[in-house]
């Protein structure tokens, strides 16, 4: 009799319907009850939510304030154009569905990744993420942002599947949208066309080239920075924001004993004399390189109250580890591996060239990425206890 019953549930659980409405709805009331306990959305104050709200206002009045971050921008225009004005709290809830889409994304996502186990625990990684969890509170582009870059990945995955162009096309229009949603989204069309070249030609020696040229790249390029970009702005007294060049030279000013952009927007007037200092000192510019790298992957900030500290050890320490194991274990899904690890040094190598900012905005989206990988090694770790029982 037990043993029916069990089968019962088990089979009413293998409809993927049923799973993933389930999986959204503990998503919701997961993020809403974690919310809730840091003392609602009044705590979670942006400093950049007035800057967003000003250009969405401005795109609603047929003035465009900055191309930076336009999606977003757009976003929250149509938000309040269909609620009648600026209403944050209509922005908020909203953030809470999307991020619990976003849940349901990453179970397709480990699912495409190896199995159906995969990306239930990859769901459940997502669903307790401390980091997605407290970003979703925000009125910021972190939401969305990781949203339409997880449907990119999703796509991207069910392309080394199936090779079809008409799969590729909605996984390069998703991610379009992120780089519309936060710039940055645009630099990751670097290390994917090489993965889609690498996917597409069978040839070792080809795949090889492809391999040894974006490994090259990844390593010349903050080198490229130092003796190529920083002496051509040698002159510079200012930068033009939201530009990569900009970005750049906010890059010289980083101070990692203050919060990561700290003196950046307000002295200027410092750049020249980094420019000159890192000019007459290649060494030293490698040396800030590897300062931001530390700090890009730490797992909590200064800044971070205790309580939020011993969640981030608890929550990503084992979230790594397990990312490490899927990594060695991805020889069967090797393919795949390479896709999320160019995405995840693309935002990497981005950081160290550009700001790494101490709230760790920056660093979410490889976080993201690293679910998928960590639930492969969840479920690595499974078949080797099982093995030896």
């Amino acid at each position: 009799m037990l043993q029916k019953s069990y089968k019962k549930v088990w089979s009413f659980f293998q409809n993927e319907g049923v799973l993933v409405s389930l999986i959204f709805l503990l998503a919701v009331c997961v993020r809403f009850l974690a919310i809730s306990s840091y003392g609602g959305f009044a705590v979670f104050n942006s400093a950049d939510t007035e800057s967003y709200v000003y250009r969405a206002q401005s795109l609603l009045q047929g003035q465009i304030v900055t191309i930076s971050a336009i999606g977003f921008s757009a976003y929250l225009a149509m938000i309040f154009k269909i609620s009648g004005g600026v209403n944050l709290e209509v922005v908020r809830i909203l953030n809470l569905i999307v991020s619990s889409a976003t849940v349901v994304i990453f179970y397709f996502i480990g699912k495409r990744f190896y199995n159906k186990l995969t990306g239930i625990l990859s769901a459940l990684i997502c669903m307790f993420h401390v980091n997605l969890i407290f970003w979703s509170g925000y009125v910021s582009t972190e939401t969305l942002f990781i949203f339409f870059l997880a449907v990119s990945m999703c796509f991207f995955l069910r392309f080394a599947d199936d090779k079809k162009s008409l799969t590729l096309l909605p996984a390069l229009i998703s991610l379009a949208i992120t780089g519309l949603v936060r710039d940055i989204g645009f630099l990751l069309f670097i290390p994917v066309l090489g993965w889609i070249l690498f996917v597409l030609f069978k040839q070792r020696f080809v795949r090889w080239g492809i391999g040894i040229f974006f490994a090259v790249f990844i390593l010349l390029v903050p080198f490229f920075v130092t003796f190529m970009v920083i002496p051509d702005q040698q002159g510079a007294l200012n930068w033009k924001n939201n530009t990569i060049s900009g970005e750049i030279l906010k890059g010289l000013l980083w101070d990692e004993n203050g919060r990561a952009t700290f003196g950046v927007d307000i002295c200027p007037e410092n750049l020249p004399l980094k420019i000159a200092e890192y000019n007459r000192n290649p060494g030293d510019y490698t040396k800030l390189m590897l300062r931001k790298l530390k700090t890009y992957w730490w797992i909590f900030t200064p800044e971070s109250s205790w309580r939020h500290r011993i969640l981030s050890c608890s929550f990503l320490i084992p979230l790594y580890l397990f990312a490490v194991w899927g990594l060695i274990s991805s020889f069967r899904i090797r393919e795949k591996t390479i896709l999320l690890v160019s995405i995840v040094g693309m935002f990497t190598l981005a950081s160290m060239v550009g700001i790494v900012d101490y709230d760790l905005r920056y660093h979410l989206p490889v976080e993201a990425v690293l679910i998928a990988i960590a639930a492969y090694g969840v479920q690595c770790s499974f078949e080797v206890m099982k093995a030896r029982m």
